[in-house]
């Protein structure tokens, strides 16, 4: 019984110590990615990138009906 139990203990330190280093890894990649992934946004210059029909001002006042203007910048996603 004691050989058992000892087997079963060794074998579950392994295990969670195998999950946790796997954990450790997948936690770091994730904060790696995310810087870079924040200082490739922060270098973007945002005047350079083309207007969509999901920028803010189109949700400033109420949302576009049939028939009325759209500005120039979504102009061309409007039309085909």
């Amino acid at each position: 019984m004691r050989l058992f139990l000892s087997i079963s203990n060794d074998t579950f330190f392994v295990y969670y110590l195998l999950s946790n280093v796997i954990y450790l890894v997948l936690l770091i990649t994730a904060i790696f990615k995310n810087t870079i992934h924040r200082h490739r946004l922060a270098s973007l210059k945002l005047e350079l990138l083309k207007a969509s029909l999901y920028t803010a001002h189109h949700f400033a006042g109420p949302g576009p009906q049939r028939g009325t203007q759209h500005c120039r910048e979504c102009q061309s996603f409007v039309d085909p």
